[in-house]
């Protein structure tokens, strides 16, 4: 049999199982184990299942990624997503529609703590999305503002997809942070933006917010929350200065978000046992999968699919838009039945090496890549953070009315996106080094 077509069986393969329910981590290896199989010998399966997975997880700098994962759980068992909020409440409450920019505002910011959009919406949802109902929101405007903000947790640093992306993508982890951040940023602002003009023509979505403050409450608000945005300061600006590696900025980041929660939120100690034990699932869970991804791209490289694919676009001389949009169809499209670490896995042995061999910037390339695989997070059937959104209001707001209330911040998304390709240097930020 042709590794081509072995290749493309694999995939085919792949997709099935996995929208069949199959757990990701463990359909990427055994599709990858039959595969090398097929092109090589049984021993050569054998040895790469084995040496492969070691090389990934003996790699330090991914080591960031468990110690980013604990800073975000900390970050969302300790209070201190209802302290963000309750401050940018303050400050937003004369806007139109200022309850739900202060949901982006606080989204934006835990997310840059948390590194998942999971958890940024399952954190932010439960504290914004009461106080939205109380003031009179529309259901769909509370519930999908959260959700679709929650998607800044895949973008904004320290991310743990970008973290991933990386890795494969054989690129600076901070290269990457600082490329992200503007974009990330930009993307609250469109958000905000959009909410607040809708709310000025339509102001039934948000009748009037309750709030009132007087300066005492505002700077008791500060106070609570001070500790928190300079934990992320000093990480974020640590790496970004190159004053200390990721995987150095996730250990005091994490170090430190323990000491903040169990000094000033009085974090029970059982709790932060709890806590740890939780980030460590949750990283055992993101690298069983990444795992098999190594396998799998071992076996797509050797099947032959990237240059077969670079060939089809005209050997690398195809127009960059056009190839962007048809990684865009894939990408949301898929991203409506897969979770966002397992589609970008999945896509990446074949998308990267097309994408160097057409002269792309993997850097901007990776930024492009999780913008698109954020729209998937909130697109229907499927929609991670829709579904986690749900969870959280527990039937009160219909699955329909969070989907379509999302569907004005893809339009923001797809706008994103739209402005990364066509002005790709005016919101990706480079070193200086």
């Amino acid at each position: 049999m042709e590794p081509l077509l072995v290749g493309f069986l694999g995939i085919a393969a792949t997709l099935v199982l996995v929208l069949c329910g199959a757990p990701v981590g463990a359909t990427l290896g055994l599709v990858a184990f039959c595969g090398l199989w097929k092109l090589l010998t049984f021993q050569s399966a054998v040895s790469m299942s084995v040496s492969l997975p070691f090389e990934f997880v003996a790699d330090w700098s991914l080591s960031a990624v468990p110690m980013f994962i604990l800073m975000g759980f900390v970050a969302a068992k300790s209070g201190i997503a209802g302290s963000i909020f309750r401050v940018l409440s303050l400050l937003l409450f004369r806007l139109p529609g200022g309850l739900a920019c202060a949901s982006v505002g606080a989204c934006a910011v835990f997310a840059s703590a948390s590194g998942s959009s999971v958890a940024t919406a399952a954190a932010m949802g439960r504290v914004c999305i009461p106080e939205m109902s109380r003031a009179g929101y529309r259901g769909s405007l509370a519930a999908g503002c959260v959700a679709a903000s929650g998607t800044l947790g895949s973008l904004i640093p320290p991310s743990i997809l970008i973290i991933i992306y990386a890795y494969f993508a054989e690129v600076s982890i901070s290269a990457m942070f600082l490329a992200a951040l503007l974009p990330g940023l930009v993307t609250a602002i469109f958000y905000a933006i959009m909410i607040v003009t809708r709310v000025f023509i339509n102001p039934d979505l948000a009748p009037g917010d309750t709030i009132r403050t007087e300066r005492g409450d505002l700077i008791s608000s500060f106070k609570q929350v001070f500790f928190f945005p300079l934990l992320v300061f000093v990480v974020l600006g640590g790496v970004l200065a190159g004053i200390f590696t990721p995987t150095e900025g996730g250990a005091i980041g994490a170090a430190s978000a323990c000491v903040i929660a169990l000094a000033f939120y009085r974090m029970p100690l059982s709790e932060l046992g709890a806590t740890i034990l939780e980030s460590a699932r949750s990283t055992c869970s993101i690298f069983f999968i990444a795992v098999g991804a190594v396998i799998y791209a071992r076996f797509i490289f050797l099947s032959g699919i990237p240059q077969f694919v670079t060939d089809a676009f005209g050997g690398g001389n195809v127009n960059t838009s056009m190839f962007v949009l048809q990684v865009a169809l894939i990408l949301i499209i898929l991203g409506m039945f897969v979770d966002a670490i397992s589609l970008m896995l999945i896509t990446l042995p074949v998308f990267i090496p097309v994408a160097n061999s057409m002269g792309l910037d993997l850097i901007w390339f990776g930024i492009v890549i999780i913008k698109l695989i954020e729209i998937g997070l909130v697109t229907p059937p499927v929609g991670m953070n829709v579904y986690v959104i749900a969870g959280v209001v527990k039937g009160q707001i219909d699955m329909i009315e969070i989907f379509k209330g999302a569907a004005w911040f893809i339009l923001m998304d797809l706008a994103i996106v739209f402005l990364l390709v066509a002005f790709p240097s005016a919101l990706i930020l480079r070193s200086a080094q």
